[in-house]
């Protein structure tokens, strides 16, 4: 199947405008719409979806989006008074051979007023084209069949996407949307539905049992019931865990794209700040040993100035008592009572006057000379004590300078070590977002854990669970077989389970087959359009669809391969799909080469090439993006290059 032209009128940014795909001789069915960004690339891909599906699939936030009717085109409709407009999206389709062609029209109509646009009708119209002529299809349920024939509205993720989409393919909610997809191409999506519709039976006719008054029955079937309740609850649980795992391992690969080779930046940072905390500690430490020196320097400033008086006058009061110049210390009290009692105190001798006498003249001396000779003792214990003082000036001052020497040490090695961590932080752009999704890569590895954690001890709960149902079910039956009246019943009862576990297994084995079918069409194409050849030995699909890429020895390799290997797997994926599903149509990529690296835009570019060979491929790219590689194997290989020019905020395409 071929797009063989699309033309736009009042669609968004454009007014009039027409992109043509001839197939020419020679060339590839390779295609290139070419433009910068907010062109309308993109909106060139939703006017052909909401052609077909009346759905613009690959707008941001439709809930925000402004209507899709031109706003040039509402200016003029306002400027003349008219209040009706249309929107229009033609599309021709061909089959590959040409032979067969259909053409889809949908025509929305708007009411424009000074303050308001509102959309009021919306048709499509298909045609096929005969004998040299376009016949409408009157029937609108016909037409629409005509259009899932040619382009099935399940598939149209699997025909019109964009690049990121391809790399990101493999997360949880596109496995989800995989999963729908083939449900639908296998058509056991309606088996699922007579499966429901055997155990909606079930349930009335459970009910038409226990209506029937049976009490044994009752309390089998209420017992059933409960069991089924209880496994269905945890098949809930069961599946909304597998749910978020599947998030959280999507959320884990997106960190680790950002924190890959850089693990131990959190660290650094970490000590980063540390180091900014010890300079302000540092700083502090400096103006406490600032000031403590501040008051020795005050302190010995004084006791070092009064040395040499201080030292001459010890001195010399050392000479006088050396030469016996200095009055001994004689206690008074003492003299007094010898006068008094008459007597020696010592030996206990009476005294004579002259004896006494004596003694009255010391007191007379002692008078004259002891404040004398108790000041200069009394200085001379001060003085003692002031060089004690003197003498540790050394130590203290040797202490002080160690610990001086000792901080600005620290502080310089502080110092040293900020300025060298600083340099590396700088160096490496968003280091506090990569230190940010280290931690929370660890907060999503733990939350993990606990949901595998959480999952095994549910799966075995349900285990128990589910053998529970099964004694409560043959419990149940027993009960159903007892009675003669009920065997009618009891007989379709039967019926419905085994129809029931036919088309369960039925089922099982058609998504195995299309599974097995997928799994190694996909790995032959992988193969045979991947540049790295024999770097992967193999792809098995899981029973959900979940893709396991094993490299040359045998390990998943899928989250350490390449943005541009993931890339070129979707694309395998989406073609195995096509084919397994007999919808080989072609291939509409938006911006293609956006999330592969510089290093394999030319290798991704010859695969589209490659591809385009066997199938109609359309590519979008901005200048950026089809850089002088992407130029070099694209270049004269294509059928069509269309570059889309924007003037006056309208959109216009120019034909190379």
């Amino acid at each position: 199947m071929r797009l063989e032209s699309v033309e736009i009128n009042n669609y968004r940014q454009y007014q009039r405008a027409t992109f043509t795909f001839p197939k020419l001789n020679g060339k590839s069915d390779l295609h290139i719409i070419y433009g910068s960004n907010t062109v309308g690339k993109s909106n060139m891909l939703n006017a052909i979806t909401w052609c077909l599906y009346e759905r613009e699939l690959h707008l941001g936030d439709k809930n925000t989006a402004q209507p899709m009717i031109n706003n040039s085109y509402v200016s003029h409709l306002r400027s003349i008074n008219q209040n009706n407009g249309e929107v229009s999206v033609i599309l021709t389709i061909s089959s590959d051979d040409g032979k067969r062609k259909m053409k889809v029209e949908r025509v929305a109509s708007f009411n424009v007023t000074a303050d308001t646009v509102k959309e009021i009708d919306d048709k499509v119209t298909v045609s096929n084209y005969d004998n040299n002529q376009w016949s409408i299809i009157e029937n609108q349920e016909e037409a629409l069949i005509n259009i899932h024939r040619y382009l099935p509205e399940e598939i149209n993720e699997y025909i019109f996407f964009d690049g990121e989409q391809l790399e990101k393919y493999f997360q949880e909610v596109q496995t989800n949307k995989n999963i729908k997809a083939i449900k639908g191409f296998t058509q056991s999506d309606i088996i699922e539905k007579a499966i429901r519709g055997f155990n909606k039976a079930k349930s009335e006719i459970s009910l038409k049992l226990t209506n029937m008054g049976d009490n044994e029955l009752k309390d089998k079937e209420a017992d059933l019931k409960a069991k089924e309740d209880a496994c269905k609850q945890l098949e809930d649980i069961i599946k909304e865990l597998k749910t978020q795992i599947g998030q959280a391992k999507d959320k884990i690969a997106e960190l680790d794209e950002i924190i890959r080779d850089k693990e131990t930046i959190r660290d650094k940072t970490q000590r980063y700040q540390e180091l900014q905390d010890e300079a302000e500690q540092l700083e502090e430490e400096k103006k406490s040993l600032f000031s403590d020196m501040m008051k020795f320097a005050r302190k010995y400033y004084t006791l070092l100035a009064l040395y040499p008086a201080l030292k001459a006058y010890k001195e010399y009061i050392d000479k006088q008592d050396v030469d016996g110049k200095l009055p001994p210390i004689i206690d008074k009290d003492i003299l007094d009572r010898i006068v008094k009692d008459g007597k020696c105190l010592i030996c206990g001798n009476e005294l004579d006057e002259k004896h006494i006498a004596f003694v009255r003249e010391l007191q007379r001396k002692i008078n004259m000379s002891s404040k004398t000779s108790n000041e200069m003792k009394a200085a001379l214990g001060a003085l003692r004590g002031y060089f004690q003082e003197i003498d540790g000036y050394k130590e203290e001052k040797a202490k002080k300078v160690q610990s001086y020497e000792s901080l600005q040490k620290r502080i310089k090695d502080n110092e040293n070590e900020y300025s060298k961590l600083d340099e590396y932080l700088k160096s490496i752009p968003n280091n506090s977002e990569i230190a940010e999704a280290i931690s929370n890569r660890e907060k999503y590895q733990e939350l993990l854990n606990a949901l595998y954690e959480r999952k095994g001890k549910e799966e075995y709960s349900f285990q128990i669970a589910e053998e529970k149902r099964e004694e409560a079910d043959k419990e149940y039956r027993k009960a159903v077989a007892k009675h003669e009246e009920l065997r009618g019943i009891s007989a379709q009862m039967e019926y419905c389970t085994k129809a029931s576990t036919v088309l369960e297994k039925t089922e099982e084995n058609i998504l195995a087959g299309f599974r097995n079918d997928m799994e190694k069409q996909t790995y032959d194409l992988f193969n045979s359009l991947t540049w790295a050849k024999g770097k992967y030995i193999a792809i098995n699909l899981g029973k959900d669809y979940s893709v396991k890429l094993l490299n040359k020895f045998g390990d998943q390799a899928l989250g350490s391969c390449s943005a541009a290997e993931r890339t070129l797997l979707a694309l395998s994926f989406t073609l195995a799909l096509q084919k397994s599903s007999h919808h080989d149509s072609l291939l509409f990529i938006d911006t293609p080469v956006g999330r592969i690296d510089e290093e394999n835009r030319k290798n991704f570019s010859k695969v589209l090439l490659d591809l385009a060979k066997s199938k109609q491929v359309i590519l979008t790219f901005t200048p950026t993006e089809y850089d002088a590689d992407v130029r070099g194997v694209l270049e004269g290989n294509y059928s069509s290059f269309q570059e889309l020019i924007q003037n006056d905020f309208i959109t216009e395409v120019k034909t190379k």
